[in-house]
């Protein structure tokens, strides 16, 4: 499984820096990685709780998700682009691979 937290337990985000870090080697050098995010506390603010009615066991704020998840991986990542989309409901990522 990619993400085995998404079933049965909470997500601590370790399984997701694994699979970006597995992403890293797949990358050609200087190679971009986009991701798409719902924002939880945007979310939440909506009253939709969207995160809740589905089977994944985590959500992260776009604060939460770059702290616990895209900080941790600057070694092998630059942060091109973060949370720009200003849509009130989703923020994204875009990251490049820095050069071994």
């Amino acid at each position: 499984h990619w993400f085995p937290c998404f079933y049965d337990k909470p997500c601590d985000g370790s399984e997701v820096r694994v699979m970006l870090s597995r992403f890293y080697n797949l990358l050609l050098p200087n190679g971009i990685l986009i991701g798409v995010l719902f924002d939880a506390l945007t979310d939440k603010q909506r009253g939709s709780h969207i995160h809740e009615k589905t089977k994944a066991r985590h959500a992260w704020t776009a604060g939460q998700f770059r702290q616990q998840i895209i900080t941790p991986l600057e070694d092998i990542y630059s942060i091109v682009e973060y949370d720009t989309l200003r849509n009130g409901l989703t923020f994204n990522f875009v990251l490049q691979k820095k050069e071994a």
